[in-house]
């Protein structure tokens, strides 16, 4: 057990754990466990524990925001004054189509609907994630109003104004194609006029292969993987990383086609006063609070390719739709690396309306 500004976190060893229940195995039983309420060994260790510190602590609220807790906490013997609050994260993590299973680790089981239906209640984290949760399924979900601050890490606050005019890079975080990855390699494409190395892709969990390749071929270009934080084994140190990035990113690019739940990154980019230039798909306006720059596409409708790996919207793939629809990018993104008033405006705007 450990405590964190606070509260009180009880957790099985990672470690220990992960040797003894692989990423196969565990998927496995929570799928058995959550469809047909077949315990195997790692639930059943898992809900031991649970039960035991749920005697000890007698909480009067359970939030979860995935299907094993959604199901444990269903069978649980609880006292009848403890509410059950379910949070939807993202489009994914719900059953129902049309993004249902559509990222690693998102939920695909129907037998969800019943359990859902059942909850005290339910936490919708953007009006577009509510919105999604009542079209497609017919949930009924509360949504909170919390400024974008609340979500990001308060050990990093106060976070350090950025005035980074002078700086190089535009950057993008997490490229694949869900997030978009074509537009921004079409961007860098039409601007070779820039500095050599002055687009930056930053590899997270969609990491696509034939992008990285195409992203290789670009001498304007450069990748930064994780690998790239081998001399930072801390998490603390890991932080001190990223906060050499946010000095060098002059405009970060989210151009996502995906229905986003939030968009933690354009709130982190814009409480630094650093431009982000976006798509308009999901909750990615009401992260931006109203400061530019919004650039208009179609996002994906959650129709998958015959390989049921890639999405694609309507009958075109990613591709082929985004390399001739990128000319508002390319003019916007000139814009702001030009124009120095421009870039000040939009960077004090940044600034003023996310800090709280």
């Amino acid at each position: 057990m450990t405590t964190l500004e606070g509260i009180h976190i009880i957790a099985l060893d990672a470690v220990a754990f992960d040797h003894c229940f692989t990423s196969e195995r565990w998927a496995s039983e929570t799928k058995a466990f959550t469809e047909e309420g077949k315990t195997g060994p790692g639930i059943s260790v898992l809900m031991a524990l649970i039960n035991v510190e749920l005697h000890h602590f007698r909480p009067t609220h359970i939030m979860f925001n995935d299907s094993l807790w959604l199901k444990a906490s269903s069978v649980m013997a609880l006292s009848a004054n403890v509410r059950r609050i379910y949070i939807i994260p993202a489009a994914e993590q719900l059953h129902f189509d049309p993004f249902a299973g559509g990222t690693p680790c998102s939920s695909c089981s129907s037998h969800e609907h019943t359990l859902l239906q059942n909850v005290d209640g339910i936490w919708a984290v953007s009006k577009a994630i509510q919105n999604y949760a009542w079209q497609y399924g017919q949930l009924q979900t509360s949504f909170i109003q919390h400024h974008p601050w609340n979500y990001l890490d308060r050990a990093l606050q106060p976070l350090k104004r950025r005035r980074n005019w002078g700086r190089k890079l535009v950057a993008m975080v997490n490229p694949c194609l869900v997030k978009g990855a074509t537009i921004f390699l079409e961007v860098a494409r039409r601007c070779p006029q820039y500095q050599l190395y002055q687009f930056m892709s930053i590899r997270s969990w969609g990491a696509d292969r034939k992008i990285f390749e195409e992203m290789e071929g670009l001498l304007n270009l450069r990748i930064f993987s994780p690998q790239c934080l081998s001399s930072y084994p801390e998490w603390t140190q890991q932080r001190q990383a990223w906060k050499e990035l946010w000095d060098e990113i002059k405009v970060l690019l989210v151009p996502s086609l995906w229905v986003e739940a939030l968009g933690l990154i354009i709130a982190e980019a814009q409480i630094r006063g650093i431009p982000v230039v976006s798509s308009d798909v999901g909750a990615i306006p009401e992260a931006k609070l109203g400061v530019p720059y919004l650039v208009a596409v179609e996002k994906l409708t959650g129709e998958r390719e015959p390989t049921e790996t890639t999405y694609r919207r309507g009958t075109a793939t990613c591709k082929s739709y985004l390399v001739k629809d990128v000319d508002p990018w390319v003019e916007t993104l000139d814009r702001l690396m030009r124009d120095r008033a421009e870039y000040k405006r939009v960077s004090e705007m940044a600034r003023s309306v996310t800090v709280p």
